[in-house]
């Protein structure tokens, strides 16, 4: 049998030089476990040997592997551009055979193997070169699973743009089931983690970069993040959401006094109103105006905070004019708070971020981990909905609707709420629940709960869950609000956190942050001129594709005049600073196959005209929106910040 092994390692080499040296620095003898056999077609085979001296077991047909690795992928095909994962490499055959049928789909190639020697072999045995240098194939042998979301982070915005599939090599994992299962465990949830992010980003568009502009001049008056980094250290905080469990032990609450801080989510202020309690912070974080709801009723946030996500609906902050205390919740991933950040390093200093997360109630707990509150205590943090029916929220809350009692099946019903949302159905899945029984819940509330459990096991303080329903959260310490507020120290007082925050704060001069709004109107309008030019190149596209057939290399020679007038729109840094997210929809639009069934360079060109002429459609009508946008914050800055 032929030995591909220095060829493919020199492949592999130039893609993943550690892994390489790896393999080869392995002892070439074989594990006691696996026996390399001529199959009776000449090309190799593999076997198990048991350790307990079993009956040797075959990993793949001892006759014919090709033909067998063959069948197996032309039982699970692919028709459209995606992302393929091989969980077990095994020899190869079944990679080779899955490429060679549906390569062409493929916009990159993952292969994951637990066993080194197991991957020496693959590389010895089949002739694996072209695949191994490509630059969309990544090598990942004897990783930890816990790893894999990180591992593959260059891929998971191209997963969510053309999905992915993996493809299970059932031999390599009767070898090593468990490590594989939980392999594939952490890729789904990672994607579903950005499948719920990314449906955000998408569903609200420009939307959050309309909010953070417009939320400039609160940005503006506040305190930044890191003056309020540790100011409460060592003082309990209450971090207050409005689950339907709030209703049972909010009054609790009334007893913490200047014990502890009360870090109210925006849904739960009607419930503490109700109840007479006045929360030190407030924290607003959704973009919809839909949020505006849980301040309608607020007429005046008095002394409190209010921290607020930049992207955070813009009404919230503008009902409030005349108030002080403001607490922007910047973080490291605004590409325009970046650069301001930047920009205007002098008259801001250190500004300092605070984590995002998934929902404001994971955004409150964030607050208070940066404050360097300790113990935090979760009130009314459900994630979850009564088994038997009941309601959504705490009664109070502006967005609380009924829900009908959970079939065995998970199916549900929610009542609707008039101009706020209509009545919907449907399963919901199971968690475990705060008192051990499994309880229903969504699969965004699901994915919100594995990533508080994260942020609990990374704090490094003391997290109660005083919730007293729900979900149960990995991590915290199930303890009765009642024990929780009796434990309090008597002499703990949050004075010296409260007071340097209501101190008056120098005024900032404006001209400056004018100035870079004016900035980035320019390259806008600039950028804007050139989205015209590129819809003027395509609109003459019908003529030639509906005429004579043109040939492949006019249609090249068009289609690369598009490609340089679109980077030349993208050039300027400040593009994606001033736009953000705002165009992130067109760049998935832009980067989503469409493969005509006709392969003639006239149907290219016919479905990219449909395409583009949508796309910088939209892309005019956004810049247009910004510029727009900009002027007008820039002008409201200069005249009502002096």
């Amino acid at each position: 049998m032929p030995s591909f092994l220095d060829s493919n390692l020199e492949a592999l080499r130039t893609r993943n030089p550690a892994l390489a040296d790896r393999i080869a620095g392995l002892n070439p003898q074989l594990p006691p476990y696996l026996e390399l056999v001529p199959a009776k077609n000449q090309f190799a085979a593999l076997r198990y040997c048991p350790p307990d001296g079993g009956d040797p077991r075959a990993l793949c047909s001892l006759y014919d592997p090709l033909r067998e690795a063959q069948r197996w992928a032309e039982n699970d095909p692919v028709s459209s551009a995606i992302h393929l994962l091989f969980l077990g490499v095994g020899l190869g055959y079944h990679v080779r055979a899955y490429l060679e049928r549906f390569g062409s789909h493929a916009r990159s190639i993952t292969l994951v193997e637990y066993d080194p020697h197991l991957f020496r072999l693959a590389l010895t045995a089949m002739d694996l070169r072209r695949l191994l240098a490509s630059d969309t194939c990544y090598c990942f042998v004897a990783e930890k699973p816990e790893d894999f979301p990180d591992l593959l982070r260059p891929l998971r915005t191209g997963f969510m743009v053309h999905n992915f599939k993996i493809l299970h090599h059932k031999p390599s994992q009767q070898l090593n089931p468990g490590y594989y299962m939980e392999v594939a465990r952490q890729i789904v949830e990672a994607a579903t983690y950005d499948g719920v992010n990314t449906k955000t980003v998408l569903d609200h568009r420009h939307r959050n970069q309309t909010n953070v502009l417009k939320n400039l001049c609160a940005f503006w008056r506040g305190r930044m993040p890191s003056e309020y980094r540790d100011a409460a250290k060592g003082l309990p905080g209450f971090v207050v959401a409005a689950g339907p469990s709030l209703d049972r032990n909010i009054e609790e609450l009334k007893r913490v006094g200047n014990r502890g801080l009360i870090i109210a989510v925006d849904t739960s202020q009607n419930t503490l109103a109700r109840h007479g309690i006045e929360p030190h912070l407030v924290c607003a974080a959704d973009p919809t105006e839909l949020n505006f709801s849980h301040f309608e009723k607020v007429s005046d946030l008095k002394n409190a905070i209010l921290a607020f996500h930049p992207e955070c609906y813009f009404g919230i902050a503008r009902k409030y004019p005349a108030h002080r205390f403001f607490f922007p919740l910047v973080d490291e991933q605004g590409n325009f708070l970046k650069y301001l950040r930047d920009a205007l390093g002098d008259i801001l200093g250190e500004v300092g971020s605070v984590k995002r997360g998934m929902n404001v109630g994971q955004i409150a707990f964030n607050v208070a981990v940066h404050l360097g509150c300790d113990p935090i205590v979760l009130v009314g943090m459900d994630f979850a909905f009564p088994l038997s029916g009941g309601m959504t929220h705490a009664r109070d809350a502006a967005v609380s609707r009924t829900t009908s009692a959970v079939r065995e099946d998970g199916f549900t019903v929610v009542g609707g709420k008039e101009g706020r949302a209509s009545a919907e159905a449907g399963n919901l899945v199971f968690v475990p629940g705060y008192y051990g029984d499994p309880v229903p819940t969504t699969v965004s509330f699901k994915q919100y709960i594995k990533d508080l459990e994260q942020n609990i096991r990374d704090c490094g303080r003391e997290v109660i869950d005083a919730t007293e329903g729900g979900s149960r959260k990995e991590g915290a310490i199930n303890r009765p609000l009642r024990e929780v507020v009796d434990a309090l120290d008597p002499a703990s007082d949050i004075t010296r956190f409260w007071e340097p925050f209501h101190a008056p704060l120098p005024p900032r001069d404006p001209a400056p942050l004018v100035r870079e709004l004016r900035r980035g109107q320019e390259v806008l309008l600039n950028s804007r001129r050139i989205c015209v030019k590129a819809l003027a190149h395509i609109a003459k596209w019908p003529e030639l594709y509906r005429g004579v057939p043109p040939g492949a290399q006019l249609v090249q020679s068009e289609w690369d005049r598009l490609e340089d007038l679109w980077q030349e729109m993208l050039r300027d840094p400040l593009f994606n600073v001033f736009l953000d997210t705002s165009v992130t929809y067109l760049y998935y639009r832009r980067q989503q196959a469409d493969r005509p069934a006709d392969p003639s360079p006239k149907a290219f060109l016919e479905c990219m005209y449909a395409k583009y002429q949508y796309i910088l459609t939209e892309m005019y009508s956004v810049l247009t929106c910004f510029i727009d946008l900009l002027d007008e914050v820039a002008r409201e800055m200069s005249s009502e910040l002096r």
